[in-house]
């Protein structure tokens, strides 16, 4: 786990490859939550996180199609 320079982001990242970067948001100093309009809302990641045995089957797959591609 690392923080961004400018404190405005965490990053992790696990074995598998996976990166998750969070955006930090501090409290009020008087102890309350920021307001909501301070807040802002991020989407969805267009990312669909794989294992890596599945990239490997479509490393082999591909360098399968290659070979056969360079016979013809």
């Amino acid at each position: 786990m690392k923080i961004s320079y400018d404190n405005k982001y965490l990053f992790t990242a696990s074995k598998d490859g996976s990166l998750l970067i969070m955006d930090i948001k501090d409290k009020d100093p008087r102890g309350g939550n920021l307001r909501e309009r301070d807040l802002q809302i991020l989407d969805f990641s267009d990312e669909i996180l794989t294992e890596k045995s599945e990239m490997d089957d479509y490393k082999q797959r591909k360098e399968q199609l290659t070979a056969d591609l360079s016979q013809i």
